[in-house]
């Protein structure tokens, strides 16, 4: 079938993957062992591609595969001619198979006849005296999720079949009757401002079902990468509902989750080729799972087996939209990106639309404290205490003052920010990882009990109740900075005291 040579050879006399009502005829065959026919007609046949909704028979879809059409060894079409209506009985429903280059089998020139032909092959097809009724007695299994079972499925069928008296030749040019349903290989979410953003771990499963039917079981060509899309072939069918099924799964690679998006009024065309790509709507929450892809993994799942730091989780949802307490880089006012604001890590040139903020998974320089500062104070840092998120803007700051020698000069700053990103790479879609403010610290703290469960659950570090002093990026005067304690406060202290660094980020 088409199927077969767009995604992998199949084999049309396999038994285990035929339905249970197509047998093989114990009279199908004939001709020379080669493939050629002694008295019939030689057979030629195309395929024509399926279409996308445009109309448009493209070459290549968005998975990387390809939708050139030949048929492959093994593959069974049926042949049945008819006159003045009926069946010939030396031509009712011959089987021919396709082997390398020719058609084995024997199908004689009847004077007068027309042909009839399909794809692939069905011993129950006998007696049929139209491709329409082919097509009614064509029954599409809902398990298609191997090469093998989507290929039998491909239902064509052909009333172009030509002969050429003299040359001894039959020409068929299939068509496919079946709808192809493409889906994306992900759900994409989106936040109610908008946003559309990734899920980690989440795809199609047991899942198209069609206006309240059964379960079709999608078939995914791995051999097409990771972005290809599942697939399933069904008959055509106007302005009925569609439900997929998606799993989230845990790290363990098993489903921790299901969920159902539904699309209403769908059509399905013979022979055309429809794509879907999802999105569904979840809002970030404080808690969910950040990942070095730009993906989430929500974080009120029970009992959730969470793919870890191992697998590139790289921190926790601490905030959820911009700051509303007071100025900084997130100002609260129609022109804050004008002002103080964030650039995408990937490109410093772009203004990044804050959507939440994230705590990093482990303290940086590897979980050792270190100075605020070795050399003169920075005068122009935020000296607010409990509020303004802007350990973006302050960090920028520090980095441009300590120049060639950030690292040395400023090793609180430069850990939580380049230094982190050397182990912890930060998607390129973010503002890349930062010391936080004391506000920034603050808001931390009044989440701690929800992070400290969601970072522990991740494999990141435990963060000590006693005896801990979290420094920010704001300064209190000219020598001393912020800090956070975890017995609730935001204390003054010298800048060159050592202090635990864990950074944070936007995106």
């Amino acid at each position: 079938t088409a199927a077969a040579s767009l995604l992998t050879a199949c084999n049309g006399n396999d038994n285990e993957i035929l339905l249970p009502d197509r047998q093989q005829p114990d009279n199908a065959g004939g001709g020379n062992a080669d493939g050629s026919n002694t008295d019939g007609l030689q057979i030629a046949t195309s395929i024509q591609p399926f279409a996308d909704e445009s109309g448009t028979r493209a070459t290549t879809d968005f998975g990387g595969g390809t939708y050139a059409t030949s048929f492959t060894t093994g593959d069974a079409i049926g042949i049945i001619a008819l006159k003045d209506g009926a069946v010939q009985a030396d031509c009712n429903n011959v089987k021919l198979t396709y082997n390398t280059d020719k058609w084995t089998g024997n199908i004689p020139d009847i004077d007068g006849a027309t042909y009839i032909a399909y794809s692939p092959y069905r011993d129950v097809m006998s007696g049929k005296t139209s491709v329409d009724a082919i097509y009614d007695a064509f029954i599409v299994a809902d398990n298609q999720n191997t090469a093998q079972l989507f290929a039998a499925n491909d239902l064509m069928t052909s009333t172009s079949c030509t002969v050429n008296p003299s040359a001894k030749t039959l020409t068929i040019a299939f068509q496919h009757r079946l709808a192809l349903l493409e889906i994306a290989p992900e759900l994409k979410v989106a936040h109610s401002d908008g946003w559309v953003y990734p899920i980690k771990n989440i795809g199609p499963t047991a899942g198209a079902v069609i206006d309240g039917g059964s379960a079709i079981r999608l078939f995914k060509n791995t051999t097409e990468g990771d972005n290809a899309p599942y697939r399933c072939l069904l008959k055509p069918v106007t302005n009925k509902t569609l439900a997929l099924t998606y799993e989230i799964k845990g790290s363990s690679g098993t489903a921790v989750k299901t969920v159902t998006w539904n699309a209403a009024s769908q059509t399905f065309t013979a022979g055309e080729r429809r794509r879907i790509a999802p999105t569904k709507k979840r809002n970030i929450k404080v808690g969910d799972y950040y990942y070095s892809s730009g993906s989430f993994f929500p974080g009120d799942i029970e009992n959730a087996a969470i793919p870890g730091i191992d697998e590139g989780c790289i921190g926790v949802v601490m905030k959820v939209g911009r700051d509303t307490e007071g100025s900084g880089d997130d100002l609260n006012s129609d022109n804050w990106k004008d002002t103080d604001t964030y650039y995408k890590k990937g490109n410093p040139s772009e203004v990044l639309t804050v959507h939440g903020y994230v705590l990093a998974l482990k303290d940086a320089n590897d979980g050792s404290g270190c100075r605020w500062t070795t050399v003169d104070n920075v005068e122009n840092v935020n000296s607010e205490r409990y509020s303004l998120f802007c350990g973006y803007k302050n960090t920028q700051t520090i980095k441009t003052a300590g120049g060639s020698s950030f690292e040395s000069s400023y090793p609180a700053a430069y850990h939580a920010s380049e230094g982190y990103n050397k182990t912890y790479p930060a998607p390129d879609n973010s503002s890349g990882w930062f010391l936080p403010s004391s506000g920034q610290c603050w808001y931390w703290f009044r989440n701690k009990t929800k992070l400290e469960s969601s970072i522990s659950e991740a494999g990141g570090d435990e963060v000590p109740v006693l005896d801990y002093r979290f420094v920010s990026s704001s300064k209190s005067n000219s020598t001393s900075v912020y800090y956070l304690t975890f017995e609730g406060t935001i204390f003054s202290g010298s800048q060159e005291s050592y202090y635990y660094v864990r950074p944070c980020l936007a995106f």
